[in-house]
């Protein structure tokens, strides 16, 4: 009689530990169905003080085995369980952003063949730490192995705070990796344009934009009709919340995307459009 039947993981390994009543035991063995190779193996042949204790090795996945308990006369008493096995510790090899600014958007690779969670923590002693679950089946893709795993937080309680933030990576036995931890200052606040003017003399336009932003980053621009329209410096600092500057522009109609950005990524735009004649 098989009165208890208890086993542990630890990565490949898995220990067996039967509570079996039988004066006259035979052997316990086990097989594993969904080996391709399955057959009959030996687990005791003997019990010390009614328990049959053994550590077996399988590959990494998903094991249906059964244990057969037989005595000398051929009789025999089973039990089937289910279980994974995973060998390969959970490895997160980076997070993003490390310097500057945090506004709200995080980025996690890491490699694991079978995740189960990925957390990211962050706040300070002041304002208090959080986490977040991502949805690792939508919040990230896979690619040559390794994980790709993107999501924004809500960092609005936390404006002009510096912040600690780490994310924690858990295989689907418990396997666990951290990442490491890194201090942000948090900027949630959107540029303010203020006001945007512009003159057209010949072929020579003068951009004249009023900005209202704490953390200033760039002004770009992006001229749409060009064959392949792209985004270009107009202004790397401010004089004043004023961004001033004069560009050249060929003959012929101009539709312009202005962006303003801060140094934590957050960014506001308007457009503009002339004709150079």
């Amino acid at each position: 009689m098989i009165n208890a039947l208890n086993y542990s993981i630890s990565g490949k390994f898995v220990t067996f530990t039967l509570d079996i009543t039988e004066q006259n035991l035979d052997e316990v063995s086990y097989i594993d169905v969904n080996d391709p190779r399955a057959r009959w193996a030996r687990l005791c042949t003997s019990l010390d003080s009614n328990i049959c204790q053994k550590r077996v090795s399988f590959n990494d996945g998903q094991h249906n085995v059964t244990i057969n308990v037989t005595d000398e006369a051929g009789n025999y008493a089973s039990q089937q369980i289910s279980f994974f096995t995973d060998s390969k510790n959970p490895k997160i090899t980076g997070i993003e952003p490390v310097r500057g600014f945090a506004d709200g958007n995080f980025h996690a690779e890491f490699i694991e063949e079978n995740p189960q969670e990925l957390i990211i923590n962050y706040g300070n002693s002041a304002t208090g730490f959080r986490n977040s679950a991502l949805d690792i089946e939508n919040d990230c893709y896979e690619e040559r192995s390794k994980h790709f795993c993107d999501t924004n937080i809500d960092l609005q309680d936390y404006h002009a705070q510096k912040i600690e933030y780490w994310f924690n990576l858990t295989d689907i036995i418990g396997n666990a990796d951290e990442s490491r931890h890194v201090n942000l200052d948090v900027d949630t606040v959107f540029p303010v344009i203020n006001d945007l003017n512009y003159t057209v003399d010949g072929r020579r336009v003068n951009f004249v934009i009023n900005i209202t932003e704490e953390n200033f980053d760039s002004v770009e621009y992006m001229d749409n009709e060009d064959s392949r329209p792209m985004f270009r410096m107009l202004c790397s600092r401010l004089s004043s919340n004023i961004c001033e500057r004069t560009l050249s522009f060929r003959t012929g109609f101009h539709d312009l995307s202005i962006q303003v950005n801060d140094e934590a990524g957050n960014a506001v735009g308007e457009g503009v459009s002339f004709n150079i004649t």
